[in-house]
């Protein structure tokens, strides 16, 4: 649900003390269960919290794990330059 990934990124966001105006990138471990919703709204959730972009990976290494509808993600999120 992308309100419910929404969410859960602002949590982050707020826990990495980035203000509300700041500009993220967010990277996401693949994971093809939920890939499909979140392109299918990828400018409704970049829009909502402030993301130029949401990228999907292979590989993650210091990821934060969250979990969303029962799925475990594991993302990333980076305050732009």
């Amino acid at each position: 649900d992308a309100r419910e990934l929404i969410n859960r990124i602002q949590n982050i966001r707020k826990q990495s003390g980035f203000e509300l105006t700041d500009r993220i990138f967010v990277e996401l471990l693949d994971n093809e269960n939920v890939k499909p919703s979140i392109i299918q709204y990828k400018n409704y959730i970049c829009g909502e919290i402030l993301a130029d972009d949401i990228q999907f990976v292979s590989e993650l290494p210091n990821g934060t794990e969250i979990e969303v509808n029962d799925a475990l993600l594991k993302i990333a999120i980076n305050k732009k330059g």
